[in-house]
């Protein structure tokens, strides 16, 4: 039977081509469950181009901060990063190259284009009447494209594939026809962590205290950085309170890295008026074994109360892409452009 793990183009962007702490787990799960990474040709297309224009956006940044460092120091501020579309472009493809022990390409089948672009005419899912999704329509079809037989875990937030577009519902039903009717086996997973929970890796032997030491020191550094995510601005914390941190570890394919993953579950004390704001954020980091560090720290969701308002953060990433107010059994969820949340917010 051939095992195949899909992630979609935001999650191989989320976790910075796998070299994040989720990333390099995920590499060592497959290797270890004989599992192989699937790219289809859309996912690598849309992935080239996607990381070249978030790169030259960060670029752009970077030049104005240079330039302003010359200005306030008289002395030049050097960068060996790629500059050019194309150099980046290729780093891409240089770090795919990288994987190929364990990426599996897929090209794209011809009878798969006129295949997604029925879908799309037809409004059946991934689309709707309201929202046709002709990239997401071309992944299925390749997808379904598959040898009959295939174990395929598809990692994607994109709620087009999930039953009534909920996460929690699980892959659409009328995918999981399809999916059946070709006689393959498809799981709908939302990120890369559920993807290596699917996987049940071996667990490490690592000094549990030790890493939790130096979490402890870094809670009020994470909590800004989730707090950030949700309230879409900084603020003054006073301190935390009733904390509580769970830790999971995952082995890599490197013995000197051991990838953590943590929930921390907290109140926050803002301000001096006596104000608390309830926080929950989930992340990842790599523990560094030889010398007793953490490096790569990332926040992967965020969610809590603003003024007793439920939110939690949209995206992956760096990427954020709205915010959703909670809902109550008598009021659906709401998800709002981050830009309005950022002008009411400011308008406090």
């Amino acid at each position: 039977m051939t095992r195949l793990i899909c992630l979609d183009t935001n999650v191989w962007y989320a976790e910075c081509l796998l070299r994040s702490a989720a990333g390099a787990a995920l590499i060592y799960a497959v290797q270890t469950n004989q599992f192989k990474l699937l790219l289809p040709e859309i996912v690598e297309r849309e992935l080239v181009e996607l990381v070249a224009r978030k790169c030259q956006e960060l670029l752009d940044g970077i030049g104005e901060s240079k330039r302003r460092l010359k200005n306030l120091t008289g002395k030049r501020v050097g960068t060996d990063l790629p500059v050019s579309e194309r150099a980046i472009s290729q780093s891409v493809l240089d770090r795919i190259a990288q994987l190929n022990s364990v990426v599996v390409k897929e090209p794209t089948p011809e009878s798969a284009y006129r295949l997604a672009f029925d879908r799309v005419v037809e409004c059946r899912v991934p689309n709707s009447e309201k929202n046709q999704q002709a990239k997401d329509s071309l992944l299925w079809e390749s997808l379904v494209a598959l040898e009959a037989g295939t174990e395929l875990i598809l990692v994607t937030s994109d709620v087009a594939f999930y039953e009534e577009r909920s996460v929690k519902a699980g892959l659409s039903k009328a995918l999981s026809s399809e999916a059946k009717a070709r006689d393959l086996t498809v799981t709908l997973v939302e990120d890369c962590l559920k993807a290596l929970s699917a996987l049940t890796p071996q667990a490490p032997n690592v000094d549990c205290d030790a890493v939790r030491a130096l979490l402890e020191v870094r809670t009020e550094e994470i909590a800004r950085m989730a707090w950030k995510k949700v309230a879409h601005r900084d603020f003054e914390i006073s301190g935390l309170i009733d904390t509580d941190l769970k830790l999971a570890f995952y082995l890599t394919s490197d013995t000197n890295e051991i990838a953590v993953v943590f929930t921390l579950r907290t109140k926050l004390a803002i301000g001096n008026d006596g104000e608390t704001e309830e926080l929950v954020a989930s992340g990842t980091c790599k523990y560094l074994v030889a010398s007793s560090e953490l490096s790569e720290l990332q926040i992967s969701t965020a969610s809590g109360t603003r003024s007793g308002i439920q939110m939690m953060t949209i995206g992956g990433g760096d990427e954020i892409l709205g915010v959703e107010f909670g809902a109550t059994k008598a009021i659906p969820a709401l998800r709002i452009p981050l830009e309005l949340v950022e002008a009411a917010l400011a308008r406090r």
